[in-house]
């Protein structure tokens, strides 16, 4: 993840509340009982709501969200832990306990719905630029409005249209043994 925009937009003021962009695409959990079996494990019905995904058919799919950004604030939601402690002990419990296949390597993506529904945490839906899938960069003309980019690949970075202000950022963020590497990427 790159960010290359300011972050000043996002609103972590609802105390109990996650913010994330939907997957692109249902990785896991399209055909099959999966989402069942990891739901009930819990005890959990299945979620009734459903979310846009943000790529290809942009299909009405479960609540599943790329776990690549995931924004919260960091303050107790439930028994006195954070949503990053219930996360992983939920994610924790899924991989150890539930008989479930195919949970690698989703398990944060597996996860993350489930945390929600079984603490009762609200989340808001975060438009594609929070989370901006990089091979989407060159054909794509909302780029510049992007806020995280995805990648999974450092060639990405050449597409980025702010890559000068974002290498010189990087290079005075990072100590001068790193500049060569830095310089490689770029």
């Amino acid at each position: 993840m790159l960010c290359v925009n300011p972050l000043s937009d996002l609103d972590l003021s609802t105390p109990k509340a996650v913010s994330m962009v939907p997957e692109d695409v249902p990785t896991w959990g399209y055909e099959g009982d999966g989402w069942e079996k990891v739901y009930s494990h819990f005890d959990l019905d299945l979620p009734t709501e459903r979310v846009r995904l943000v790529r290809g058919r942009q299909i009405e799919y479960l609540p599943y969200f790329n776990a690549g950004f995931v924004a919260f604030p960091n303050t107790p939601m439930h028994d006195g832990k954070t949503f990053a402690e219930l996360w992983k002990d939920t994610a924790r419990d899924i991989d150890w306990n539930c008989a479930v296949g195919g949970k690698r390597p989703w398990l944060d993506q597996v996860s993350l719905p489930v945390t929600l529904k079984r603490f009762g945490i609200d989340y808001n839906v975060l438009p594609a630029s929070y989370n901006f899938f990089t091979p989407r960069m060159q054909s794509h003309p909302q780029v510049k409005d992007a806020y995280m980019l995805h990648y999974h690949r450092h060639a990405s970075f050449k597409a980025i249209p702010t890559l000068e202000k974002t290498k010189a950022f990087l290079f005075e963020a990072v100590p001068s043994r790193f500049h060569n590497a830095l310089e490689a990427v770029y």
